[in-house]
């Protein structure tokens, strides 16, 4: 069940991939995030694969299921970050703080193998959630804010700018 979803999940992005590549309608400017966006989620996606795969109890798999694990938390936030750039790609330039939520839950996560932060794989290769999880949680749920904020801007301002520009013809 789970290689049918993930192979499904990969094969759409590639021919979005695709798409992308092709389109002439995006500028390489904004064709970069895009496409940042789309290799860190299938590398995501190859991440929660290898956790699923690793996960089984088995103590050689222990270190795979520890660095798929930090991969998939420290990626995570970051593809909302990769979206937001596709409409400013000067928004972190002139607001710097803004990365900072992204920082913390990538040292968190990559603390996490040795201090439980985010999850803890014990010495039987049991994976649970670390006590500060809610961090990854907060972390993401801020991102997404964010990406709901600047994609609600680009609209307004190319409605603005579609009705003065119909209004200045006339």
């Amino acid at each position: 069940m789970y290689l049918a979803t993930y192979t499904i999940d990969i094969t759409a992005l590639f021919y979005l991939m695709g798409l992308l590549h092709s389109s002439t309608s995006l500028k390489l400017n904004r064709k970069k995030p895009f496409l940042i966006a789309i290799i860190f989620t299938i590398i995501i996606i190859l991440s929660e694969a290898g956790t699923v795969f690793a996960d089984n109890g088995s103590l050689n798999l222990r270190t795979i299921n520890i660095l798929c694990n930090i991969l998939g938390f420290a990626l995570t936030p970051i593809i909302p970050i990769a979206m937001i750039l596709i409409f400013d790609e000067r928004i972190f330039i002139s607001h710097k703080l803004l990365l900072v939520p992204t920082l913390i839950n990538i040292v968190a996560t990559a603390l996490s193998p040795l201090y439980g932060y985010i999850f803890y794989i014990d010495i039987k290769n049991h994976y649970s959630r670390g006590d500060y999880f809610f961090i990854f949680i907060i972390v993401y749920i801020i991102n997404f804010i964010l990406l709901i904020i600047s994609t609600l801007e680009a609209g307004i301002c190319g409605i603005v700018l579609a009705a003065s520009s119909f209004l200045y013809k006339k």
